[in-house]
């Protein structure tokens, strides 16, 4: 009896040491995986940058003051939905 006990221990252990190197290679895989996502998401912002950079070179001082005139306007207006709203609260 105590070596049928020894061994079906024996065979959790197997069964406990093949299921944690299991989890260990998914785990594995997984982090490459997430770690090729950030390298894109990294190379994407640095484009967005380059491009961005290029776009305010390429815009004119009269396009960017009516741009930020708009932004101004659009941010008054926003402001002023938020008094109104908290009116009503």
């Amino acid at each position: 009896m105590r070596w049928v006990l020894c061994g079906v221990a024996f065979a959790l252990a197997v069964c406990l040491a093949i299921a944690t190197a299991a989890i260990r290679a998914g785990n594995t895989v997984d982090r490459q995986l997430l770690e090729r996502d950030y390298r894109a998401i990294e190379l994407r912002v640095v484009e967005l940058r380059r491009l961005s950079a290029l776009a305010v070179e390429a815009t004119s001082p009269e396009q960017l003051a009516e741009t930020l005139r708009e932004l101004l306007r659009a941010a008054e207006a926003q402001q002023q939905a938020f008094r109104e709203a908290r009116t009503w609260q």
